[in-house]
């Protein structure tokens, strides 16, 4: 049983502007679930078809992101709320600007999905490269981001989104990418 409702992730579609996300988040898979680890691999490899898939999870949940899509990268991370400590995420976060604009739960899930997302050479060496703004309440449960580093005229745009219950931030990434780039 996926731990995320059906209509969230129909909202999450709607928010991102992709039809095609396949999101499958579940308890089977967490670190702390024996066999978790291998269950998520071999659940988010199941599906020929998915061009991007991006798997996270936390000790109790794991999950992963595809889609078929081939003008997409598609990154996720699933953290425990409790376990983001904000001395951690300010070494992520060189600019103290980043710091006011989201909550540390949000910078570190939402950096961690952007740079999943961004594969290849476009993938920078570290977290603390990728700066995220332009943070925008999509609803009560959802945020949205972009992001604003690293730039470059090769870098497509992207649109992320930040989901919290209790317990778990979720982030998505998705990276719109040229077709000159596939």
């Amino acid at each position: 049983m996926n731990h995320l409702a059906d209509s969230l992730i129909q909202e999450f579609r709607q928010c991102l502007g992709i039809s095609t996300l396949h999101l499958e988040v579940n308890a089977r898979f967490g670190a702390d679930h024996q066999g978790g680890r291998e269950a998520l691999r071999v659940a988010s490899l199941r599906n020929p078809i998915w061009r991007t898939v991006s798997r996270s999870h936390c000790p109790s949940l794991g999950g992963f992101a595809a889609s078929e899509d081939s003008h997409i990268s598609v990154g996720f991370d699933i953290e425990r709320r409790s376990r983001i400590q904000p001395h951690l995420v300010a070494r992520v976060c060189p600019d103290p600007q980043e710091l006011t604009e989201a909550p540390s739960d949000a910078l570190w899930a939402g950096k961690e999905a952007a740079f999943k997302a961004l594969r290849g050479p476009r993938q920078p060496q570290v977290l603390s490269e990728i700066r995220l703004g332009f943070w925008q309440k999509w609803n009560s449960q959802i945020e949205t981001f972009q992001m604003t580093q690293p730039t470059s005229s090769e870098r497509p745009q992207g649109l992320g989104l930040i989901y919290r219950d209790p317990e778990h931030v979720f982030s998505i990434y998705v990276e719109f990418i040229s077709p000159a780039q596939i």
